[in-house]
């Protein structure tokens, strides 16, 4: 069963078999831990370890929150074609996809470190 819920802009691409039931227990837990700390992790200015973190997430789900936790440390862990090849593959699976999506997916009260996710996302190639 593919599932495809859309928040904010966002599709979420779900391997077959992962069961709906898998994003309330363990598998979606893990995956909602490491997509959290990978931006902890880049609040913090660490950002290779926010590539872990976000590595963990990808191989399980990769959509965009995943995707683009790992492009935002990764530009600034000077990553660059890798965060570019992350990019790449969020637009392949999301052609509509914009930098400013950001804004509305990943909510912060600080206008500072929104610009900082948009300004990485436009530096690994992403339009808006």
């Amino acid at each position: 069963m593919r599932l495809t819920p859309s928040v904010a802009g966002f599709r979420s691409e779900y391997p077959a078999g992962f069961k709906l039931e898998c994003m309330a227990g363990f598998v979606g837990t893990r995956i909602g831990a490491w997509n959290g700390s990978s931006f902890a992790f880049f609040c913090l200015g660490r950002y290779e370890d926010g590539c872990v973190s976000a590595t963990k997430s990808i191989q399980v789900v990769a959509d965009a929150h995943t995707l683009v936790a790992y492009i935002v440390n990764a530009i600034r862990a000077g990553q660059i074609s890798e965060a570019q090849q992350a990019a790449a593959r969020l637009l392949g699976s999301q052609p509509d996809f914009r930098a400013t999506h950001a804004e509305q997916a990943f909510p912060t009260r600080s206008s500072e470190l929104r610009n900082q996710i948009i300004a990485a996302l436009r530096e690994a190639g992403l339009p808006g």
